[in-house]
């Protein structure tokens, strides 16, 4: 399999892997609180880290000054971004998280140009207004309406 084949079928696994995040931490809210699903999550990730950690039998190591790194790394994505997003599906529907999700290669495109002074191309550009396009046909297909939607749970 070729690299962009590879990248491909990546990028088709984290989209799956994020919807039925969504999909399962709802479902999960009808019989348990947030902190109790962070918990289990973050057991059954870090027994799957282990495992492979184990299996690849190849020697980890980190250095001291990493530790910090590592550390504001692991408070800013998994804990503040996986708690985010189940006390945001409290209030909000699972498609709307998925759509809120999908605005995400706009951010980056207007980061990457903010930040990194990156220019895109028009072929780029073109599909991230596609992607946004489909966003806005599923939320009008839905009967989206403005005071539908829960304030706290979009932020």
């Amino acid at each position: 399999m070729n690299d962009k084949a590879k990248a491909y079928l990546a990028a088709i696994s984290y989209s799956a892997a994020i919807g039925f995040s969504f999909l399962c931490i709802k479902i999960c809210l009808q019989s348990a609180n947030t902190v109790n699903i962070l918990g289990h999550r973050f057991l059954v990730a870090g027994v799957l880290a282990l495992v492979i950690l184990i299996a690849r039998r190849k020697n980890f190591t980190l250095k001291w000054k990493d530790i910090g790194i590592v550390a504001c790394l692991a408070m800013l994505y998994p804990l503040a971004f996986f708690f985010l997003q189940t006390v945001s599906l409290v209030y909000i529907d699972t498609v709307e998280a998925g759509i809120i999700q999908a605005l995400t290669p706009v951010l980056t495109l207007i980061l990457a140009f903010l930040i990194l002074r990156e220019r895109t191309t028009l072929k780029k550009a073109a599909f991230v207004l596609l992607s946004v396009g489909g966003v806005l046909f599923i939320f009008l297909m839905n009967g989206a309406s403005a005071d539908a939607y829960n304030l706290t749970g979009v932020l």
